[in-house]
């Protein structure tokens, strides 16, 4: 595959589409941004996985490099939820 057929289906330089009910790019990445801090534990300063079930996993070094991977692709990284003294 071409690198322009590959970003076409990952989407990995595109930005986010705009859903078809007329919701803007900044609401669903402040959507994405509120669902990876469900995630964030502050009393360890990392973040889980499975956050949304009724066992949500710890906090785990993998967990917290996707959500800080996610953070630093929508520009979050200075949000006031990232306790950066934990």
């Amino acid at each position: 595959r071409t690198e322009g057929e590959v970003d076409d289906l990952m989407g990995l330089t595109k930005p986010i589409q705009a859903a078809t009910d007329g919701t803007d790019e900044n609401k669903i990445r402040s959507a994405i941004v509120d669902w990876v801090f469900q995630c964030y534990d502050a009393r360890v300063g990392g973040f889980g996985g499975n956050c949304s079930g009724e066992n949500p996993h710890d906090a785990h070094l993998l967990y917290t490099l996707s959500a800080l991977q996610v953070l630093a692709i929508s520009n979050s990284l200075d949000d006031e939820r990232l306790d950066k003294d934990a």
